[in-house]
């Protein structure tokens, strides 16, 4: 057998070793441990609450093994975006619509709940659909990583094209979708019946005129007039991780700035078009910051000083809704 075929077979072979890995991990662990561990009367809410999203993103995961590992593939893909210019205002738009025009916020005092209206009535497509909102800030930041060592490290682009770092960009994004998905699961209430819960549900069936049985991720701040200690650590936890992401990505534009204002090594022509593209990353960001994440704080966080939010409350899932429109527009603009 020639050289090449043996590193063509010995390529492939890698590739089904990482494909088998993938449903082992994403499936038969996950059906092993919830099928066993009860035999030994231990909990297994956790393993149980990630099962379905598990089994829901490994058929990606097996794709993008693929993608990822063989070069033919992963030039191919890298050629595709390139030419027909796919960027970031496209993921917003899945990611921020994906579910809501079903998504629905109610607020009753200081209680407030999110809802999706489907046909699965299940709290985790709720956690889900709050998880898929942090992907496009993760997208971001890795835009304006991208940006800051185009202008400033041009080397370290070529990173962008390893399967080794495209892969650590994709493992980042995904744990921050599962760490807000596991958050909205955990950090809240709504699994059962209380009274916040019996008081959204007829605030939803009087406004909307249908009832939402189970699809509750509640945020119930002061549970019988005392402070809750797990939501409070849960919205911290949300706050440093947005404040983060918001934070990354504005020192890297100040960065990358700076630079251009101050080296003489690219030309008057590519400075140009650098801090033109720069602007207009910025002004991308700034869009979802103020229509999502803006919102979201002041959602989050006014209830604990027992302040009435009624008009950012009912305006926040309007912003979320429309602003991919608002984004696509600021970028033709």
């Amino acid at each position: 057998m020639s050289a090449q075929i043996t590193i063509l077979q010995r390529k492939l072979l890698i590739a089904l070793c990482a494909q088998a890995f993938v449903p082992s991990i994403f499936v038969y662990i996950p059906y092993v441990l919830t099928i066993n561990i009860p035999f030994f009367r231990i909990p297994i809410y956790f393993f149980h609450d990630i099962t379905i999203p598990l089994f829901t993103c490994f058929p990606v995961w097996d794709a993008a093994i693929m993608i990822l590992l063989i070069t033919d593939y992963r030039r191919g893909l890298m050629g595709m975006i390139r030419k027909n210019k796919v960027q970031e205002e496209s993921v917003f738009q899945v990611t921020s619509t994906s579910g809501a025009e079903n998504s629905r916020a109610i607020l009753v005092g200081c209680t407030h709940g999110g809802t999706t209206d489907t046909v699965f009535d299940d709290r985790r497509i709720t956690a889900l659909n709050a998880g898929f909102q942090s992907v496009p800030f993760a997208l971001l930041g890795i835009h304006f990583l991208y940006r800051y060592w185009s202008v400033r490290k041009p080397h370290l682009i070529q990173l962008f094209s390893t399967p080794k770092f495209v892969t650590l960009l994709i493992s980042i994004t995904a744990g921050q979708l599962m760490s807000w998905y596991l958050m909205s699961i955990y950090g809240t209430t709504g699994q059962e019946k209380d009274d916040a819960k019996r008081e959204l549900q007829e605030e939803y069936e009087r406004k909307y005129g249908k009832g939402i049985e189970n699809a509750w991720v509640i945020l119930d701040h002061w549970r019988d007039n005392r402070l809750n200690p797990t939501l409070v650590f849960m919205v911290m936890c949300l706050n440093v991780m947005m404040i983060s992401a918001l934070f990354t990505a504005a020192s890297l534009a100040v960065l990358t700035f700076n630079h251009l204002n101050l080296t003489s090594k690219i030309s008057t022509k590519s400075g140009r078009l650098q801090r033109k593209l720069l602007i207009a990353l910025c002004a991308q960001a700034s869009v979802p910051s103020l229509f999502v994440y803006t919102p979201y704080l002041l959602v989050m966080n006014i209830p604990f000083f027992r302040i009435p939010i009624t008009i950012v409350h009912d305006a926040s899932v309007p912003f979320s809704t429309c602003f991919p429109a608002i984004l696509i527009a600021s970028r033709e603009r």
